[in-house]
């Protein structure tokens, strides 16, 4: 099978079992928003994205350093396993020292720090499964890791419907979150025995101290990311209120989903990228822009569709009229999507060529304006402001992006990029805007189908493109 199928067939599976977990995370949302209202909700997605603040100290990396290396060396597998998992405990007993301080000295209410300590130990798993997910994808065992995905979202979900109206509390959310994290990681463990062998945590300094020289700029570009994405619902809960924090975080929420093209793409491009690399780059920057334009494909119409149909969009996932001021935040959240999908893709070969330190520098300059602009305008203009501040906050990183590549064999050529996709997508746009009343069930198929239409006339669709869609309908 050649490369380009081999990525299609690995992101169908990566992308359908993410797609699937979406859909039931959509009908988790449901239940949770109209179980808890708005302000419980608000409080919920604050302890996520407080935490996420201090999240990056307990993965410094790792993940994508084992998916790198072991995606170059496949025989050193174990090892890599059996060092990553001793650095790992580390990192996460740090992680529950900084939690530790933050719940003695927040002077949180009750309800928020508890949600906070269950977030801590749902994390611990879910860091730690990170560490078996990276060795799946270094070896391209791309179904597995859907499956492990689909199992988790799907456990989660049904657990959340089943119990919930029972229980209508933020703790079954919570306490459900974290069995379906230490069950998830159970799972991973074992199925990562059986592939690659016995492993056990083994403190090797050199290891361990590579590790931290070549982790440490991601966890800074980590915690740029983190910064200037959920420093803000932060802020709006200190100055304004649950209620808005609830509203933001809810548009978030579903702009944090829209993470799954990317996530799914980048997963299976960055092992291969990494292998270019150590052993043909020559084959590397054809490549780099071959999945450049597949993002762009992608990400263009979803961010222009996603705009014309937010209010649809919201009244479908979230019960009730508390949530309708999340619909203008939402549509401003998703203006930067079109190029912030493009920025995984640069991330990854960033990191592939060994240029991690380029993402710690530009994602920590924009974290630190994103969080002057947080405090001087959120307390005055609210969620509205926030979701300006990431919106600008993604197009900044990846002009700062293209400017560094343009000196590089890695050059953007932005007419080629966007050109064709945006047309296409405009026309998309005018068709949804001209059914304004039609089910958003039959609205994104409609618009789907005409962006399609559209690319196809303007041959818009490259052979890589076509080969990728011949080779699924194939397997189909």
């Amino acid at each position: 099978m050649s490369r380009t199928r081999t990525i299609a067939f690995d992101t169908i599976a990566i992308f359908t079992g993410k797609a699937l977990g979406l859909l039931m995370g959509i009908l988790r949302l449901n239940f949770i928003s109209r179980y808890l209202g708005v302000e419980t909700f608000g409080i919920l997605n604050f302890a996520a994205y407080l935490f996420a603040l201090f999240a990056v100290i307990g993965d410094l990396g790792l993940p994508s350093i084992l998916t790198r290396d072991i995606s170059r060396s496949p025989a050193d597998t174990r090892r890599l396993l059996g060092t990553g998992l001793a650095f790992k405990a580390v990192t996460l007993a740090a992680v529950t020292l900084c939690m530790a301080g933050v719940l003695l000295f927040s002077r949180f209410d009750t309800a928020s720090a508890q949600a906070v300590l269950l977030t801590l130990v749902a994390f611990l798993f879910t860091s730690s499964s990170s560490i078996f997910l990276s060795a799946l994808q270094a070896h391209q065992r791309m179904r597995l890791v859907s499956v492990a995905v689909l199992l988790n979202d799907g456990i989660n979900s049904v657990a959340v419907v089943a119990l919930l109206g029972f229980f209508p509390s933020i703790m079954t959310v919570l306490l459900i979150g974290a069995c379906v994290a230490a069950l998830n990681f159970v799972g991973l463990a074992i199925i990562c025995r059986r592939l690659f062998g016995s492993y056990w945590p083994v403190f090797d300094r050199a290891s361990v101290r590579y590790f931290f020289l070549q982790g440490y700029p991601l966890a800074l570009s980590g915690l740029g990311i983190a910064v200037y994405l959920y420093i803000g619902s932060t802020i709006l809960k200190y100055t304004r209120s649950d209620a808005e924090t609830g509203q933001y975080t809810a548009a978030l929420k579903l702009f944090s989903i829209l993470t799954l093209l990317p996530a799914s793409l980048t997963q299976v491009i960055y092992p291969i990228l990494s292998g270019f690399y150590a052993t043909q780059k020559e084959k590397l920057p054809k490549a780099f822009r071959d999945s450049l334009r597949v993002m762009a494909l992608a990400s263009i119409p979803i961010a222009l569709g996603t705009i014309v149909l937010a209010a649809r969009i919201i009244g479908f996932v979230y019960s009730g009229k508390d949530f309708s001021p999340a619909i203008p935040v939402l549509a401003i959240l998703v203006g930067g999507v079109s190029v912030g999908h493009l920025n995984w893709v640069i991330t990854s070969l960033l990191l592939s060529v060994n240029r991690q330190k380029i993402t710690m520098i530009a994602t920590l300059l924009v974290a630190i304006v994103a969080v002057i602009a947080n405090m001087i305008l959120v307390p005055s203009f609210g969620p509205r402001a926030v979701a300006w501040i990431v919106t600008g906050t993604d197009a900044v990183l990846f002009v700062s992006f293209f400017l560094y590549l343009a000196r590089t064999e890695y050059a953007i050529r932005p007419i080629a990029l966007f050109g064709k996709p945006l047309l296409a997508a405009l026309c998309m746009s005018a068709v949804l805007l001209l059914t304004p009343q039609l089910h958003i069930l039959l609205a994104v198929p409609l618009g789907m189908i005409t962006y399609a239409a559209v690319m196809i006339m303007l041959r818009g669709f490259g052979q890589q493109e076509r080969e990728m869609m011949q080779g699924l309908l194939r397997r189909l």
